[in-house]
């Protein structure tokens, strides 16, 4: 621990990913976005799904809240304002993407929440706006968030910082974070080393103890 003006903070790995006060996140980890059939696919997100597979097992055998967020689009652009409209087509694919209902809303097979997991449907890039995810996450006494999924520079960076500005300690999984474009996956990760905690899952996975 660290104090300064007399109020301590976590330091060390240790501290900051304790289980017991630590959530893992896994944002958008579905088909539109992930599957090779899917509007955004194939693309290079695929690489990160065994990973992430892998390190959901890891948090639930340390007692670690997993938290899957799912990019939600409702039919018929009801959750879309004007403004919102305009920013998600300069993707320049259909806007027919994560349909709430579809296949391609979907979290890719294999990815199947376990009976204590959350879900949150998401209408933003932050999985913290338009949500109850806080208000879940501070019932839990979660003061870490471990964040891993797609895209590193859309909707895992803005869940990052919201959680930074929520008063969270955000920590981003460096080697299980994609996207469909290297060159903003690299420029965000930069850019998010500088103001985080950028780990590798087996750095994060070293921090967990195992539960008793």
């Amino acid at each position: 621990m660290k104090e300064y003006y007399g109020k301590r903070f976590f330091e060390t790995d240790a501290e900051l990913l304790d289980p017991r006060r630590t959530a893992f996140i896994v944002v958008d980890l579905q088909n539109d976005m992930v599957h090779p059939e899917g509007v955004f696919g194939p693309n290079p997100i695929e690489r990160i799904v065994p990973s992430a597979a892998q390190l959901v097992d890891e948090a639930h055998s340390r007692g670690v809240l997993v938290t899957w967020l799912r990019n939600t689009v409702l039919p018929g652009g009801r959750s879309d304002s004007p403004a919102w409209l305009s920013y998600r087509s300069r993707h320049g694919v259909t806007l027919d993407y994560t349909v709430k209902g579809t296949w391609g809303h979907a979290l890719l097979d294999g990815l199947a929440p376990g009976p204590d997991d959350v879900l949150v449907d998401k209408h933003r890039s932050s999985g913290f706006v338009g949500t109850d995810l806080d208000t879940i996450l501070r019932s839990n006494g979660i003061e870490t968030v471990v964040v891993c999924g797609c895209m590193t520079e859309g909707c895992v960076e803005s869940t990052v910082r919201h959680a930074a500005f929520l008063d969270y300690y955000p920590v981003v999984v460096e080697d299980v974070v994609a996207s469909n474009t290297p060159a903003l996956h690299d420029a965000s990760l930069t850019v998010m080393r500088s103001q985080f905690r950028v780990l590798s899952a087996s750095e994060i996975v070293a921090s967990w103890p195992r539960a008793s």
